[in-house]
């Protein structure tokens, strides 16, 4: 069995599933030397476009480069990203079971960059639940064989709360630790899993982060301008 706190590098020839919200991310790069007319905006010359797997989908890249077997189990929609997206991860070598949903679009983050400057980001997305049951039967065909379970959530649908306590709860039974990267603060919605990446202050949304830094305000002492003053000549 892989231990969760065992080296990165234990990852060599050990089989993991990771379950999650799979998307495309898009890189238009170019130059921008002038002003729109039509906007107070810069105007991009693209000159260069590429595209690498992001969440969920680059969550098994990066344990794949550290030499372990991965499957990947995500949902994408009929479309020429989920193409692009397929097309990518077969030739890093990664086996992905997505579940292709006609009505629904593979998530994209496009990033418009000029030089070293990031002008935009343009996000296609759909973030309503996926129907669980049929992302259920393609995890149980690779649970048994998988050694560690990852759950890649980025609150874009695919993980939902019966979803999670299902996988939570076959992995359990069948002795597999999970490891979960979670974008929700609400770390109910994981119980039962072996460890869970904190979530830090630059992670949160903005109404999570303001309460976050009241709570830091309340705790900190007051300073007593009496003993800060300097004493009287």
């Amino acid at each position: 069995m892989l231990k969760p706190h065992s080296s990165v590098f234990g990852f060599e020839g050990r089989r993991v599933l990771v379950i999650g919200d799979v998307m495309l991310d898009r890189f238009v790069a170019g130059t921008a030397s002038r002003v729109s007319p039509e906007a107070p905006i810069p105007v991009l010359v693209i000159e260069e476009e590429s595209a690498m797997p992001g969440g969920a989908a680059n969550v098994a890249c990066n344990i794949a480069s550290l030499g372990g077997e991965v499957v990947l189990v995500g949902v994408i929609g009929a479309d020429r990203a989920g193409e692009e997206l397929k097309a990518i991860l077969e030739k890093k070598g990664i086996f992905a079971d997505l579940l292709e949903i006609k009505t629904r679009k593979t998530t994209q983050k496009i990033r418009y960059i000029a030089g070293q400057q990031q002008l935009l980001r343009a996000d296609v997305e759909q973030s309503d639940a996926v129907n669980g049951q049929a992302l259920e039967e393609i995890i149980k065909r690779h649970m048994q064989r998988a050694e560690a379970v990852v759950l890649s959530d980025y609150a874009k649908g695919v993980l939902s709360v019966e979803l999670l306590s299902h996988v939570i709860a076959a992995a359990r039974k069948a002795g597999k630790p999970v490891i979960v990267d979670p974008k929700s603060i609400d770390i109910g919605r994981y119980d039962g899993a072996t460890v869970i990446r904190p979530i830090t202050a630059t992670r949160l949304p903005p109404p999570a982060y303001r309460a976050l830094r009241m709570m830091r305000r309340k705790r900190r002492p007051r300073r007593s301008w009496a003993r800060c003053r300097k004493p009287a000549r």
